[in-house]
């Protein structure tokens, strides 16, 4: 979506939050971010139970362990432009695209810098098309185990980093290995899939739809999302907040160290089509029965 026409063909301005995490107050939405060791509310105008702080905001300090409960969740809005995949920070007009795929350049898109792209999208060019994911998050001061998950994130970040070409990673329950998501990467793409109810019976599905996975079909049985490599920050942390929505939040998994993992090196193949002497097939890489990363076992 990239905002409905109004009667007259033209759409009505946006209104619609930038990402980030917010919780409800009241009946309203407001932003919820992490300050020091606590948290911070901060919303648009004067609130009850908000204070003006000395830039004109109003404010609610929350320190872990506040009995305070709240709805919260987290925005994140996905773009496309002619086949191009992008973060969109707010989907208020004109659209800032940032990407890495050089195919960009064919659509309009200036590079600033080495693998990077960039362009201005009006909200109303029909090409351009957002999908608004709503994740739905614990109260953090209230769950002790939100830090830890906030830790796992970034070390989920770096093993996507460190993941090269047929290397394949599992990460699952210690308890029930059937809850598991699985990351592997060829052809400079990364492939990420995760289960769905007819393997894990009590799979909260709705949730993996939310946090943008996409849905199992006939070719491919379970729920997936695809990340083209090299990738921006913000796509990585996209894709390790899909896998915890699905580990945590889908598949019921309480903190990180439930988790275990292996990884492996598949052998490499030699390509459809080609036939190579003996002597250069001896050369390809048998590939490894175990691949390390220590960040995941912490």
């Amino acid at each position: 979506m990239a905002g409905d026409k109004d009667s007259s063909g033209n759409r009505p301005p946006s209104t619609a939050l930038s990402a980030g995490t917010y919780a409800l107050y009241d009946g309203v939405k407001v932003r919820l971010d992490r300050r020091g060791q606590g948290w911070v509310l901060r919303a648009d105008g004067r609130t009850p139970g908000f204070t003006r702080n000395e830039h004109g905001q109003y404010v609610r300090l929350i320190a872990v362990g506040d009995p305070l409960e709240l709805e919260c969740f987290r925005l994140k809005y996905h773009g496309t432009y002619r086949g191009l995949a992008f973060e969109v920070q707010s989907p208020e007009g004109p659209v800032m695209a940032w990407t890495r795929d050089s195919r960009s350049l064919a659509e309009g898109f200036t590079q600033v810098d080495r693998g990077e792209y960039i362009k201005t999208i009006p909200l109303d060019d029909p090409d351009l098309e957002i999908t608004t994911v709503r994740t739905p998050v614990p109260t953090p001061w209230v769950d002790p185990e939100m830090p830890a998950w906030n830790d796992y994130r970034g070390r989920l970040v770096e093993a996507f980093r460190a993941t090269h070409d047929r290397v394949v990673v599992i990460i699952s329950s210690a308890a029930d290995p059937k809850r598991y998501v699985q990351f592997a990467c060829q052809s400079g793409v990364l492939d990420a899939e995760a289960p769905g109810a007819d393997v894990v019976a009590d799979a909260k599905e709705q949730i993996m739809a939310d946090a943008g996975w996409s849905a199992p079909g006939a070719a491919q049985p379970n729920w997936t999302s695809s990340l083209e490599l090299p990738a921006l920050t913000t796509e990585y942390k996209a894709l390790a907040d899909r896998c915890i929505a699905a580990l945590r939040h889908s598949y019921g998994i309480a903190r990180p160290s439930d988790l275990v993992y292996r990884a492996w090196r598949e052998p490499e193949q030699m390509p459809a089509g080609v036939t190579w002497s003996a002597e250069r097939v001896k050369q390809l890489d048998q590939g490894s029965k175990a691949v390390e990363f220590p960040r995941l076992s912490r």
